[in-house]
């Protein structure tokens, strides 16, 4: 089994064990006894994460005890061509399904209900991918993690959550810029270059970038020092981005908070939030940008 094909099912493996009546979208109908029930969309969504290609959506049809059923239903294809149908054991065998159409991601998440339990699910599957990390428990990783799933960078994607007075003010992703669009076609510019050196080259405004701003706007300049930014968030192949050790590692973001006068900066290390000062995020990232550290 190479290693693709144990990756896909691994995935296929934890997803199963994470489905619950959180997220089916039919709670009255699911059980344990037919747990795939209702989780063709989020599952898909899921797999596309993991495993890429499309998400297919095809319409069921069968009939159980003289009343007909019938409604959409997804699975994938990947990038190699292979269907994959996780939830089709949810149905009766005579059930029909017609010739699957690629639906986008953003179609299925434009749905609140779907993208409430797709959250949910992939949250679960990642907790059980890093070994029932306690960080997954915790309500400021996940607003970080579920802010991070918006983000439209090819390459890393990241949340930041800003506390204030113990709330939650702000929860920024990086995004893509319009005038920097060009970057990313056909393919990320960065994924080209090397992690954590030349940080001003790419199309993406950064999570960081975008929480200080907003904090400016809702609160003013002088209160950046009395808040806490949280930065979390995953790589390309999407598995969580936990750190080694305590350490900041984009320059372009840390000297941005230095000049804005923030000065709690908080990373995920291993199974835990650990606190950097943003005169420490400067010193960290500083020795990967000058190649000093390498990744």
């Amino acid at each position: 089994m190479n290693d693709r094909t144990f990756k896909i099912q691994e995935i296929k493996r934890l997803i199963k064990k994470c489905w619950s009546r959180e997220t089916t979208f039919d709670q009255k109908k699911w059980s344990k006894q037919n747990p795939a029930w209702g989780q063709c969309a989020v599952t898909s969504l899921v797999i596309q994460d993991f495993c890429g290609g499309e998400i297919l959506r095809g319409m069921y049809r069968f009939q159980d005890d003289n009343e007909k059923f019938t409604g959409s239903h997804y699975w994938n294809r990947l990038p190699d061509g292979t269907e994959i149908d996780l939830t089709r054991c949810q149905f009766p065998k005579n059930c029909e399904i017609s010739i699957g159409e690629p639906r986008t991601r953003q179609s299925l998440l434009s749905n609140v209900f779907t993208r409430k339990r797709y959250i949910i699910l992939r949250l679960n599957v990642e907790k059980l991918l890093t070994g029932e990390n306690r960080l997954f428990e915790d309500h400021i990783y996940r607003s970080c993690f579920e802010v991070a799933l918006d983000s439209n960078c090819q390459k890393m994607k990241f949340g930041c959550v800003v506390i204030y007075n113990d709330d939650i003010i702000v929860a920024e992703t990086n995004k893509r810029l319009d005038p920097l669009n060009y970057l990313c076609e056909p393919e990320c510019i960065r994924l080209s270059i090397q992690s954590r050196t030349e940080s001003m080259i790419g199309a993406c405004a950064h999570a960081e970038e975008f929480a200080v701003w907003e904090v400016v706007r809702r609160l003013g300049v002088r209160r950046l020092g009395d808040c806490k930014f949280y930065i979390a968030g995953f790589g390309k192949s999407n598995e969580p981005y936990l750190r080694r050790e305590r350490e900041f590692t984009c320059l372009r973001c840390a000297v941005l908070m230095y000049m804005a006068g923030v000065r709690n900066i908080y990373v995920p290390v291993i199974n835990q939030w650990q606190k950097l000062t943003a005169q420490e995020a400067i010193k960290t990232a500083s020795r990967y940008a000058t190649g000093i550290k390498k990744v």
